[in-house]
């Protein structure tokens, strides 16, 4: 048996866990991407000393470290949620390089890290079923909007061309929240209601709102793409109801992304970067 087939196989149990995970609750939990990430520095550690060459192990690093520099950065874009990051991260760790296509024995310390042919696949295969997925979910809420707010949901389905991974919003009554909805950035502009609303927000337990005050202004949004807890909702209730804020919020559309990079592991080990199969 080859010997490098081992963590391709536990890599794929753990991203078709990862995304059915992601499908069921909506996110990816920390236990099954660190430890992948621990599995891949061990068993290429193992794969050094079997060997007798630093190659395995200085590999599993260097793939770590670059992916995780190029997965914080689309983060903080937006693109990903954490749970994706360091799935992603935790992919490099076990397979720095495509143990199935590439001369093992053969490779330089100058490589391309396997995982950036799952990203670009992930992303590639994943672009057509959300723009569908979210304009269904647009759609189905402009059913229930009336006519004012018709027009602001035309308005907002040029957020597609500018967004990223909550890909556009759509309006939820405050009394309609449920926990785990991504709240979207709410700006308050009235300086005499900040403290008011600070307090409000900040002296509930296990909340994932923020407030933080800047030119100005005071914003309100989602800490992690956990979104919003039962405890967030009393409070945008509670703001509704002393009427500093409307009773309308704009919903993040989350699209879980855990599928696509399940998809996109298994495309990369059999054809590599399928754009090059075009070019």
């Amino acid at each position: 048996m080859n010997i490098f087939i081992i963590p391709i196989i536990i890599t794929l149990v753990y991203t078709i866990i990862s995304a059915i995970s992601d499908l069921k609750y909506g996110r990816i939990s920390n236990k099954i991407s660190l430890s992948l990430t621990g599995f891949g520095l061990l068993i290429n550690l193992i794969y050094t000393l079997y060997f007798k060459s630093i190659f395995f192990i200085y590999a599993s690093i260097v793939s770590l470290t670059i992916i995780f520099s190029v997965s914080y950065l689309l983060w903080t874009m937006g693109l990903w949620a954490g749970g994706d990051v360091k799935l992603l991260c935790g992919i490099s760790s076990a397979i720095p390089i495509n143990y199935l296509k590439s001369p093992v024995f053969s490779q330089n310390y100058l490589f391309v890290p396997f995982t950036f042919d799952v990203i670009i696949n992930s992303i590639l295969i994943s672009f057509l079923p959300i723009i569908f997925y979210v304009l269904s979910i647009k759609f189905r809420n402009i059913k229930k909007a009336n006519l004012k707010n018709r027009i602001k949901y035309e308005i907002l389905f040029f957020n597609l061309i500018r967004s990223t991974n909550s890909f556009s919003t759509y309006i939820k009554e405050i009394n309609q929240l449920r926990e785990g909805m991504i709240l979207d950035t709410i700006i308050f502009t009235n300086k005499d209601q900040f403290i008011e609303i600070k307090n409000i927000i900040e002296n509930k337990k296990d909340s994932n709102l923020s407030c933080k005050i800047k030119d100005d202004k005071l914003y309100i949004k989602c800490e992690s793409s956990a979104g919003i807890t039962d405890y967030d909702i009393q409070s945008l209730r509670e703001l509704c109801n002393k009427k500093i804020m409307d009773k309308r919020v704009f919903i993040k559309i989350s699209v879980p992304f855990g599928p696509f990079i399940c998809i996109g592991y298994i495309l990369s080990l059999v054809y590599g970067n399928i754009i090059l199969i075009f070019i």
